[in-house]
């Protein structure tokens, strides 16, 4: 499909190509956010996966959908829209490289890990809008955030098809080992802590939580990050704990994005829990005196988390190194989420 891509700011009217995202303009929209307009035939669980539906249909019924548009676009940088943007811009290239697409956008999306390939492209997209890291670096360095974005989205697009059609030992993926390499260690050490048998497992169902108990000791460097506690928990929520020497636990609460977008309703969740009254009970009876305390993202977010510690922490950061030791401990917090239903 012969248009541009750029991110959406709202500040045109033109009918518009949207993949991913929620941006409101008049157009086609390929999305699974909350609110979408995308034609039911076409709907997948992933932006990607819809993409991927359009680019099976002929190619005049593709023009029929998309006609009057001016661009494809998207209102965020993330890796699920930007392997969306790609296929639809690519759609013959894309069908060979279908299951690469899925994998890497539910790594990105679903936070899981299908293979260690999605999830290393999925940790590079990231990456590339990173002003230290990044292979434009002196570019971005000079570009406020929306340009970086528009800057490292171009990036990517020219150069997802190679990164998907090569494995993690060959060139061109492997040239930026440096950026996916570490993050790929300290996953197989996440996982491997979680398969520890010292590791206790807790499910949950009517709430789609599992609850991990770490080893005693095991201290907030060593916490698994979200990929890893997603993809052993297998659910939508995810509740971390491991007591220190004092007695005192570590927590840290994930709420997945199945329960944020636009799913069948055999596939979605339980409705989500309010996780602000969760943090307020939880304050309550925390008693803190310390500048620690209990911390919530609400649910505005896509994956929000709830953690006690400090509120230096990024929104979706993979490890919270933000996190104190509580009074509290794992059952107090269920306990908290059964008295916010009430």
């Amino acid at each position: 499909m012969d248009l541009p891509y750029r991110l959406h700011d709202g500040s045109s009217t033109d009918p518009v190509l949207t993949v991913d995202g929620a941006t409101g303009a008049p157009g086609l929209e390929l999305s699974h956010w909350p609110g979408n307009r995308t034609p039911v035939h076409l709907r997948h669980r992933l932006s990607t996966g819809i993409a991927l539906r359009f680019a099976m249909l002929p190619e005049a019924e593709r023009r029929a959908l998309a006609e009057g548009c001016t661009a494809v676009v998207n209102n965020h940088y993330d890796t699920d829209g930007l392997c969306a943007a790609w296929t639809v811009l690519n759609p013959e290239r894309a069908r060979s490289l279908a299951s690469r697409l899925i994998a890497v956008a539910a790594a990105g999306d679903f936070q899981r890990v299908p293979d260690e390939h999605a999830f290393c492209v999925d940790v590079l997209v990231q990456a590339i809008t990173d002003p230290e890291r990044s292979p434009l670096k002196s570019s971005l360095r000079r570009l406020e955030s929306r340009e970086r974005h528009q800057l490292a989205s171009d990036y990517v697009l020219e150069h997802l098809e190679s990164w998907l059609g090569s494995e993690l030992d060959e060139r061109p993926l492997a040239k930026h080992a440096d950026l996916w390499g570490p993050a790929l260690e300290r996953l197989r050490a996440d996982l491997e802590l979680l398969d520890d048998p010292r590791t206790l497992r807790r499910e949950l169902d009517d709430i789609d939580l599992v609850l991990f108990e770490l080893p005693r000791g095991t201290g907030v460097d060593a916490m698994p990050g979200r990929h890893a506690l997603f993809e052993r928990g297998g659910r939508d929520r995810v509740l971390v704990s491991a007591r220190q020497a004092d007695g005192r636990d570590l927590l840290r609460l994930i709420v997945g994005t199945r329960s944020f977008f636009d799913l069948d309703p055999a596939e979605a969740p339980p409705k989500r829990f309010n996780l602000e009254r969760v943090a307020a009970r939880l304050r309550e009876l925390e008693s803190a005196t310390s500048d620690s305390a209990w911390q919530d993202d609400g649910n505005r977010h896509a994956s929000p988390e709830l953690w006690f510690g400090t509120d230096e922490h990024e929104d979706y950061e993979e490890h919270n190194l933000a996190l104190h030791p509580s009074r509290l401990d794992a059952t107090t917090v269920l306990a908290a989420i059964d008295h916010a239903a009430d």
